[in-house]
């Protein structure tokens, strides 16, 4: 089984396109999807934002946001040990420090890092990391799509 590590971003697609393919790889039997605590403070932070662009009720955004967080194995911050932490920070501090805890944990328990942001993949490529997956490779991986 494929370990995932999941960003805020693959979550703000989710509900605001109800994206079937990010459905499919959600529910796919075929991963472990892990994030940080840090997911959960940076939908607070973009709640009024999710609801203008989603044209979606506020129910109907906790209902998806339910849906999503139940497939989530939530991996506390003071877990990831401080050397996975640094050098996630060496490698993100001219990029967006916002994902390093996502960062942090996929280099910790050796998983991809699952997210839709290009810039952060072409970062983390010119780092020398192949660490990003986006939806488009993983469906190509296990779907051949």
């Amino acid at each position: 089984m494929q370990k995932i590590v999941v960003d805020t971003n693959i979550l703000f697609s989710f509900l605001l396109k109800k994206n079937e393919e990010i459905r499919k790889v959600l529910f796919s039997e075929k991963i472990k999807i892990f994030t940080t605590y840090h997911l959960i403070i940076e939908i607070f932070r973009h709640k009024e934002k999710l609801l203008k662009y989603s044209q979606l009720s506020e129910v109907e955004i906790e209902e998806g946001l339910l849906l999503f967080l139940e497939k989530i194995i939530f991996i506390p911050w003071k877990e990831i040990p401080s050397d996975y932490k640094m050098k996630a920070y060496h490698i993100l501090k001219h990029c967006d420090l916002k994902d390093i805890p996502f960062l942090a944990l996929s280099l910790y328990i050796d998983a991809k890092l699952w997210t839709g942001d290009k810039n952060l993949c072409k970062f983390l490529k010119k780092a020398k990391l192949d660490i990003c997956i986006t939806t488009k490779e993983f469906l190509n991986l296990f779907y051949n799509i």
